[in-house]
């Protein structure tokens, strides 16, 4: 069974960022971006627990969760609780990722 996908705002922005970005120096890169993305999302519609606990072993706060992309230094912040999987940011690796997602 899979969950709900609900991006909000600010992720979507965030991908749409990315992406931009990317095209400016390899437009193939921006495409293959946007499909691992696409492919991560639809993962945790089936899969909620795939990323770890974030922060870091933190139990009260099971269901904030952060999912690492293979390809590209990106990092994908949601909220995972029935009926749905909440994307809240997509944040690139090197930036100061806490005060970003304080709102998780």
């Amino acid at each position: 069974m899979s969950l709900a996908l609900v991006i909000r705002p600010q992720a979507r922005r965030d991908v749409n960022k990315i992406a931009a970005d990317l095209d400016d120096y390899d437009p193939a890169a921006s495409a293959r971006f946007l499909a691992d993305i696409r492919a991560a999302f639809d993962r945790l519609t089936t899969f909620p627990g795939l990323g770890p606990l974030w922060p870091a072993n933190d139990p009260a706060h099971a269901d904030k969760r952060r999912l690492v992309l293979r390809t590209f230094p990106v990092s994908i912040f949601y909220r995972a609780s029935d009926p749905t999987i909440t994307i809240v940011r997509v944040l690139h690796q090197a930036r100061d990722i806490p005060p970003l997602i304080e709102d998780l």
